[in-house]
């Protein structure tokens, strides 16, 4: 079973800082993805990091020149559920995307239901268009 998790921003005065519970991660299977793009869209990058008991058993990234930000968030998690489905058994995927979180937990089975297009079938067809789709579908495809 995966269970997803979003990093929670701490609500200091001070500049933003995650509030991180280590021990959250010191045992069992865990993989962090990321990804970003500067400008948007423009050069980006993602990145995956798997842990398992606390010790790093593997990292990836990469990057493309002309990109958007959830392309790579999306990238940076689809690497990690690939690292996760080698590794066999229950992981916890982090990852700091809402875009991301919301669309593996929630909105991915909406989508595939209405063959992946937004809003159902009484939606204003210009609404319906389901960006970065062609990533979703792979995976689910291979699920």
């Amino acid at each position: 079973m995966t269970k997803w998790r979003k990093f929670k921003k701490s609500r200091s005065a001070v500049a933003p800082a995650y509030e991180i519970d280590h021990t959250a991660f010191a045992s069992g299977l865990h993989v962090f993805a990321d990804g970003a793009c500067e400008p948007n869209p423009g050069p980006g990058g993602w990145g995956v990091a798997v842990f398992r008991d606390g010790v790093e058993l593997s990292s990836e990234h990469g990057g493309d020149a002309d990109t958007t930000n959830n392309r790579m968030e999306l990238t940076g998690l689809l690497r990690g559920i690939g690292a996760a489905k080698a590794l066999n058994g229950p992981v916890t995927i982090w990852c700091d995307s809402m875009y991301c979180v919301k669309g593996a937990n929630e909105w991915r089975h909406g989508w595939k239901k209405n063959g992946w297009q937004r809003g159902g079938p009484n939606a204003d067809p210009k609404n319906r268009i389901l960006l970065n789709a062609e990533t979703q579908l792979s995976r689910t495809q291979n699920r």
